[in-house]
């Protein structure tokens, strides 16, 4: 549920403004607490900071190379889980990482032409 929701949340943050972003991350991770029971506020903190580097990154560079915001999942994904105790899901993983990829060679990448 939580790598799904980082790769809803990056892809939100690669496109949308940045106000949205962060406020969707936000609300979504007090949801994510709520749910689960956790301390209120601590997945909020790691989605919103995952989204804010993603903002970060997005103003200073282009996310037009492919492995870039695969990187991010990645990292997000590895240190959410690390910090919060949950297992390790390395299809989980694999799974979004090639989804991501997908949607930025058929959605996001500008046209060739010849």
């Amino acid at each position: 549920m939580n790598a799904f929701l980082i790769f809803l949340l990056f892809l939100i943050a690669w496109k949308m403004p940045e106000k949205i972003s962060l406020i969707l991350a936000f609300l979504s991770g007090l949801t994510i607490d709520l749910l689960s029971g956790t301390t209120l506020g601590f997945s909020s903190f790691i989605f919103t900071a995952g989204v804010f580097l993603v903002l970060q990154y997005r103003r200073k560079f282009s996310f037009s190379h492919p492995l870039i915001l695969l990187i991010f999942f990645i990292l997000f994904n590895f240190s959410l889980q690390l910090t919060t105790g949950s297992k390790f899901s390395l299809i989980e993983l694999i799974l979004f990482s090639v989804v991501i990829q997908v949607i930025n060679l058929v959605f996001y990448q500008p046209e060739i032409r010849l």
